[in-house]
């Protein structure tokens, strides 16, 4: 797999999105034991999070990681109190540790209360909430005044080339739709190349990022029929580099006034 990147602008709106949270917290409940092993983007994105806010912290700052995953924020955000939550029991039970308690909930509904964190971070999260506005009006609520917000989601561009090669099959949506608010502007594209198909689909397993819409076909597509996906990905996107998957990631840091 190699992978590239780039900056650029962008605006988009917030969009409701019919999410199956039982398949939410299944998917990533079974990648828990091997997310780390394959989730090298999702960690650069973090940390790319964690420089542009860390700044900002107060010293010991009390923090809340809503999707903590496995515990990275924790490991990698030194001299503060973490307090972690995710909506996966088994990532939870990976991400818990002395000193870094986590419970499990939903960024939507948060279990704690007003003003309770001096900052609140979230790395690629927001696109499995079916409302975000509702999901970052809640970590607002928990901040104190003048509480730091750091968030990173995932931007429209996402997987497009593999959202476009499923419609060669049919019309279900079989790749999740990335819609974040308005207020994430700036964002870095990043493109990575898998050898084929196959190897990008079992990626995806591995990090639990497998489709979640209410409206996703429920029937197991055939061989033929993934073979006839391959193939408009080839024939579409095929670089010398291979199959070409695109990354578009959003960064929010922010205060709460």
């Amino acid at each position: 797999m190699r992978r590239t990147c780039m900056i650029r602008m962008c605006c988009v709106l917030s969009l409701p999105r019919m999410f199956d949270r039982r398949k939410i917290q299944q998917d990533f409940s079974l990648a828990a034991p091997r997310y780390d092993a394959h989730a090298d983007l999702q960690q650069q994105v973090l940390s790319a999070l964690i420089a542009k806010a860390t700044p900002l912290l107060p010293p010991q700052a009390q923090v809340l990681d809503a999707g903590c995953g496995t515990g990275r924020l924790a490991r990698q955000l030194q001299g503060h109190s973490i307090m972690q939550m995710d909506i996966a029991h088994a990532m939870c039970r990976q991400a818990a540790g002395p000193g870094a308690p986590a419970v499990c909930g939903a960024v939507e509904a948060l279990p704690f209360q007003e003003g309770a964190f001096d900052a609140v971070f979230s790395s690629l999260v927001l696109q499995w909430v079916p409302d975000a506005q509702a999901a970052l009006a809640e970590m607002r609520r928990v901040l104190k005044p003048g509480g730091v917000l750091a968030v990173s989601t995932f931007g429209t561009g996402t997987l497009k080339e593999l959202r476009e090669s499923f419609t060669a099959v049919d019309s279900h949506a079989h790749v999740s739709a990335f819609h974040p608010p308005a207020e994430f502007a700036a964002a870095q594209t990043v493109t990575e190349y898998y050898p084929n198909l196959f190897a990008l689909m079992r990626h995806l397993k591995s990090i639990g990022a497998g489709n979640k819409m209410l409206a996703r076909r429920k029937s197991l597509m055939t061989r033929a029929e993934m073979q006839r996906v391959e193939r408009h990905y080839e024939e579409r996107f095929k670089t010398k580099s291979g199959l070409p998957v695109t990354w578009e990631i959003l960064y929010l840091v922010t205060r709460k006034i």
